[in-house]
C-alpha cells in the first residue's frame, strides 16, 4: 500500500518523497514515456480514506497494455483499496475513457463504510395531546431500546471507530399511579388522571384526588381517553368513588356541568370541587389578660385635665402579690368530617406558653408577683425585676422613673424637674442637674450632683459622688465626695468624708452624725459654713418614723381580716369556687363564669392581704431591732465619751461654725491639719492638731 500522506501515484513513475504533493501527482513534462507501458492511471483518495476517484488516465503506447477493468483492478490493488470498490464505476470509467479518452473525476470507484453512531434508547409516550386522559389499564408509555454504535470500514479495510461510545439500556422509572408491564417495555396506569413521560420518568397525575386534609375532591375533567374514546359521565364518578369519596359527598352538579363543558369544548376543566365535607371548628387559643396597665403613653392626664409629660408610666410598678394577669384557657375546638366520610381533627387552641421569670408565678388561673419591682411584660414573657434600667437621660423622654421595691440605673444624667424613686439602689451614669433622688438603698452619682430649688437628693444607705454644688441631700449612711462640697445642705447619720483633691467643703449646713474628714473646711472669703456632728440623735429619728409609717397599713389590714380566721374563710371559698366549677363543666353559662371569676379574685386578695400582713410584720420587728440598737448605741457613746469629731488635713478658715454635742464653736481664725471634738470633761469644742 503507498503511504497514506501519496494520495496519487502511477505504476512506473514515483516521485521522492520529498517532491510529492497530494495535489500535484503527474509525469515529468521533461521525461519521454517509456516503449511498451501500460494506460496509466492517477488516483485521488480523500483525506479520511473514506472515498477513491480517478485525477487523469494516460494511453497505453506500444505494446503496452490498453486501459481495462482488470487493469483498473489490478492498479487498485497496488493502491491498497482492499474494501467498498464499486463494480459498476470501474466500468463506466474504463467505457468513458475508451469512447471520449477522458477521465471522469466524479465516479467514486471505492467507499468505505461509515461507522453507525447509534441512539439512546428512550422512553416513549403513546399519546400526542395534552387533553387526553387514561383510565386504569391504559398504555400510556413505551420503551425505544438503545441501538449500540458499530465501527465502520475505510477502502483500505481498516476500521473506523464511532464518535460516540455505548448507549447505557434505558432504566424505565414508574412514578405514582402507574405500573411497569411484565416484560417491562410498557408503562400502564392504575388511576384516572393525566399521563406525564419525563426523560426516563413515567407517572400519572390524578385526575381525582383528595385535598384540605380529605375535606374536600379536586377533580380534573377530560373530553378524550388516550385511547381516542370520549370518556363517560360514569367513569370520573367511578374515579372518585376508587379513592374513597362517598356518593352523598358528591357534588353531582358540578361534575355533571364540567362533564358537559369539556366534552362539548375539547377544554379539560380542571381542578373542580366535586365533593365537600363539614369543616372543623377550629378551637381558640389561649390569652394572657393582663390586669395591670401595661400600656406606654407620652403623658398622664393631671386633676385639671393638663397632660403632664414627665409621668409617662413607661415603668409599670406591682407589688408583692398583685395579679399582673388572668389567663383565658384554651379550647380543643371541634371535629370536620371528610369526604370519605372520615373525621377531620379540628386544631386545638394553642395554650398559653407562659416564661416566668422568678418574680412572677401562676396560682388559680392566673399571675401574681412575687415581690414588688418594675413589670416586665413582652408577650408570655412575664416578671417581676427589681432593678431598671435607663439607657439615656431621665427626661421628656423617658419621663420619671420609679421603682419602689428594686433599683434604678441611669445611663445618663437626671436633668431639672425629673425625679428618680427606687426601694433599692440608684445609680447614675453621668450627673444630677437639678433633678430629685429618693432612694431606698445606696445612691451612687458618677460625676456631679447639681441641686436647683425644689430638687431634693436622699438615699436610705450611702451617697457617693464626685462633685457636690447648692444640693440638698440626706442620707442614713455615709457621703463619701470625691472633691468638693460647694454651699450644700447636708444631713447624714454617718460620716461625710472627702476623699480626694482639693477635698474642700465650702459654705452651707452640713449635719454627720458620725463625724467628717475632709482637706479644706470653708474659704479664704469667709463663706459661712455651718458645721454639726452629734451622737446618733438623727439615726433614731428616722428609724422612729419608718417605724409608724410601716404600723398604719398593719393596723387597716388587720381591720379587713376582723376577727374570722383566715384559713376558714380560704376554705369556704375554694369549696364554693370548686362547686361553681363543677355546675360550669355541665352547663357552661357566662353566669357562673363570671361568678368563677369573682371568687377567685377574693381568694386572691385574701391571700395577697394575709402575705402582706407577713411581711409588714417581718419589717416592724426588723425595724425595732434596728432602733433599740441605735438607742443602746447612743448610751454607749454618751457613757464612754467616745467623741465624734471633724478632721481637717489641711486649713480651716474663719467663718466655719461647730456645733458638736450642743456646744458651739465659730472659727475666728486659720487653722491648719486640726481635729475639733467635743470635750466631756470640760464640756466645750475644743481643736486639736493632728500628728
Amino acid at each position: 500500500m503507498a503511504d497514506p500522506e501519496d494520495h496519487s501515484l502511477t505504476q512506473e513513475t514515483q516521485k521522492t518523497a520529498d517532491q510529492t504533493t497530494q495535489d500535484d501527482i503527474r509525469p515529468q513534462p521533461d521525461e519521454a514515456p517509456a516503449s511498451d507501458s501500460d494506460a496509466q492511471l492517477e488516483f485521488a483518495f480523500s483525506e479520511d480514506l473514506m472515498t477513491l476517484r480517478a485525477r487523469a488516465i494516460h494511453p497505453a503506447t506500444g505494446n503496452g497494455r490498453p486501459l481495462s477493468e482488470g487493469l483498473l483492478r489490478e492498479r487498485l490493488v497496488q493502491e491498497g483499496v482492499a474494501h467498498g470498490v464499486k463494480d459498476e464505476a470501474l466500468s463506466a470509467l474504463v467505457e468513458t475513457f475508451l469512447q471520449s479518452g477522458t477521465c471522469d473525476s466524479q465516479l467514486i470507484l471505492a467507499q468505505g463504510d461509515p461507522p453507525l453512531e447509534g441512539r439512546p434508547g428512550r422512553l416513549e409516550p403513546t399519546f400526542s395531546s395534552e387533553v387526553v386522559a387514561v383510565l386504569p389499564g391504559d398504555v400510556f408509555a413505551r420503551l425505544i431500546p438503545a441501538q449500540q454504535p458499530e465501527a465502520g470500514r475505510d477502502i483500505t479495510g481498516a476500521p473506523v471507530a464511532p464518535a460516540t461510545a455505548s448507549f447505557p439500556e434505558v432504566q424505565i422509572q414508574a412514578g405514582g399511579h402507574c405500573r411497569l408491564s411484565d416484560d417491562g417495555t410498557e408503562v400502564r396506569t392504575t388511576t384516572y388522571g393525566r399521563p406525564a413521560v419525563e426523560g426516563e420518568r413515567a407517572f400519572v397525575r390524578p385526575g381525582a384526588r383528595l385535598a384540605e386534609g380529605g375535606l374536600s375532591c379536586m377533580l380534573d375533567v377530560f373530553p378524550v381517553r388516550i385511547t381516542g374514546e370520549m370518556i363517560r359521565e360514569t367513569e370520573i364518578i367511578e374515579a372518585m368513588e376508587a379513592i374513597g369519596v362517598q356518593r352523598e359527598m358528591m357534588d353531582l352538579e358540578a361534575v355533571h356541568s364540567a362533564w358537559d363543558t369539556a366534552r362539548t369544548t375539547q377544554v379539560p376543566q380542571m381542578d373542580v370541587r366535586a365533593a365537600r365535607g363539614v369543616e372543623p371548628q377550629p378551637g381558640r387559643d389561649g390569652e394572657i389578660l393582663f390586669t395591670v396597665d401595661i400600656q406606654e403613653r407620652v403623658g398622664t392626664l393631671d386633676e385639671r385635665g393638663r397632660i403632664d409629660f414627665k409621668e409617662q408610666n413607661r415603668l409599670h410598678r406591682v407589688h408583692k402579690d398583685d395579679q399582673i394577669a388572668v389567663l383565658v384557657p384554651h379550647t380543643l375546638g371541634k371535629p370536620g368530617l371528610g369526604v370519605a366520610g372520615q373525621e377531620i381533627p379540628a386544631v386545638p387552641g394553642k395554650p398559653v406558653q407562659l416564661n416566668l421569670g422568678p418574680g412572677a408565678r401562676e396560682e388559680d388561673g392566673g399571675v401574681f408577683a412575687n415581690f414588688g419591682g418594675a413589670l416586665v411584660a413582652n408577650g408570655a414573657i412575664i416578671d417581676v425585676s427589681n432593678s431598671f434600667r435607663v439607657s439615656g437621660d431621665v427626661d421628656y423622654h423617658s419621663g420619671n422613673i420609679s421603682n419602689d421595691s428594686g433599683s434604678v440605673f441611669v445611663e445618663g444624667s437626671l436633668l431639672a424637674g425629673f425625679r428618680v424613686t427606687a426601694g433599692g439602689d440608684v445609680e447614675i451614669g453621668r450627673s444630677i442637674e437639678g433633678g430629685t433622688v429618693d432612694a431606698g438603698g445606696e445612691l451612687i452619682v458618677r460625676e456631679a450632683i447639681i441641686g436647683k430649688e425644689g430638687s431634693t437628693v436622699r438615699a436610705v444607705k450611702d451617697i457617693r459622688a464626685a462633685y457636690v454644688q447648692n444640693a440638698d441631700l440626706m442620707c442614713d449612711g455615709n457621703l463619701l465626695v470625691e472633691r468638693e462640697l460647694i454651699q450644700s445642705k447636708v444631713k447624714i447619720t454617718g460620716m461625710l468624708k472627702l476623699t480626694g483633691q482639693p477635698g474642700a467643703i465650702v459654705g452651707g449646713e452640713i449635719e454627720a452624725d458620725a463625724g467628717i474628714v475632709a482637706t479644706t473646711l470653708g474659704s479664704s472669703s469667709g463663706s459661712p459654713t455651718m458645721v454639726r456632728i452629734g451622737r446618733g440623735t438623727r439615726r433614731i429619728s428616722l428609724l422612729s418614723d419608718a417605724l409608724i409609717e410601716k404600723l398604719e397599713p398593719l393596723k387597716q389590714i388587720r381591720a379587713r381580716l376582723g376577727a374570722s380566721s383566715p384559713d376558714e374563710l380560704l376554705n369556704r371559698l375554694s369549696g364554693l369556687i370548686q362547686t361553681a366549677e363543677a355546675e360550669y363543666a355541665e352547663v357552661p353559662t357566662p353566669a357562673l363564669s363570671e361568678q368563677i371569676s369573682r371568687l377567685k379574685e377574693r381568694r386572691a386578695s385574701i391571700r395577697k392581704l394575709l402575705r402582706l400582713h407577713k411581711e409588714l410584720e417581718g419589717e416592724c420587728g426588723e425595724l425595732e431591732t434596728k432602733l433599740a440598737e441605735a438607742e443602746k448605741e447612743r448610751e454607749k457613746q454618751v457613757t464612754n465619751g467616745t467623741p465624734a469629731c471633724v478632721e481637717v488635713r489641711g486649713t480651716v478658715f474663719p467663718g466655719v461654725v461647730f456645733m458638736i454635742d450642743g456646744a458651739t464653736f465659730p472659727v475666728t481664725k486659720m487653722y491648719s491639719g486640726v481635729r475639733f471634738f467635743y470635750n466631756t470633761l470640760k464640756r466645750r469644742v475644743e481643736a486639736r492638731r493632728n500628728f
